[in-house]
């Protein structure tokens, strides 16, 4: 999902480490920067998938409620639209040129720590999005599609400075209709139903 949105700062390096000596490694290398970190967001997403499935069994008002989940993490979601934290990381993301000459190393440890770098900032703008596919279904076609188009435009898109409180507010309202009208949605939140 997150490929797409980082193929122009993959771009950029890939035209930056041509000029290297090994330049296939440089670029296996930034790519395996990327690559860490966003492991290391997967395993931490199926040790929170985890819990919050343990927490559902261990208390059964929680399992009598399935649309819980996907309300708070609608809520929680569309709330973080609007946090520095999102605007830091996404004005990062959106300007991969300025980035790259600010952060740029040559030699395949420079590349590892560009490609972790950007990274960090991709998770940054992108994980409370990326989370939502816990709380509705990591089958969900539909669930992956639409938020890999809303993140790519987010950072690429002519629009995409604008798009971020648009969805900021649309996910806090869905998430409130869910909580309030739980059998309203329930074959876009993975089957539940009231």
């Amino acid at each position: 999902m997150m490929l797409p949105s980082s193929l122009p700062m993959i771009r950029l390096f890939s035209q930056a480490a041509s000029r290297q000596e090994q330049s296939g490694r440089v670029m296996l290398a930034f790519l395996g920067g990327y690559g860490v970190m966003w492991a290391a967001v997967g395993a931490a997403a199926f040790a929170a998938d985890v819990a919050i499935h343990r927490a559902g069994n261990a208390m059964p008002s929680l399992g009598g409620h399935p649309w819980v989940v996907p309300a708070t993490a609608l809520v929680f979601a569309g709330a973080f639209q609007f946090t520095g934290l999102k605007d830091k990381c996404l004005e990062q993301c959106r300007h991969p040129g300025p980035f790259l000459m600010r952060h740029y190393r040559r030699g395949v440890r420079g590349g590892f720590d560009l490609g972790r770098r950007h990274g960090l900032f991709c998770i940054g703008c992108c994980w409370a999005l990326m989370a939502l596919m816990l709380a509705v279904g990591v089958a969900s076609l539909v669930w992956m599609g639409a938020l890999g188009v809303a993140m790519y435009y987010e950072r690429v898109g002519r629009h995409g400075r604008a798009l971020t409180p648009v969805l900021g507010v649309a996910l806090i309202a869905w998430g409130i209709v869910v909580a309030a009208h739980p059998a309203w949605l329930p074959g876009i939140l993975g089957g539940v139903a009231s």
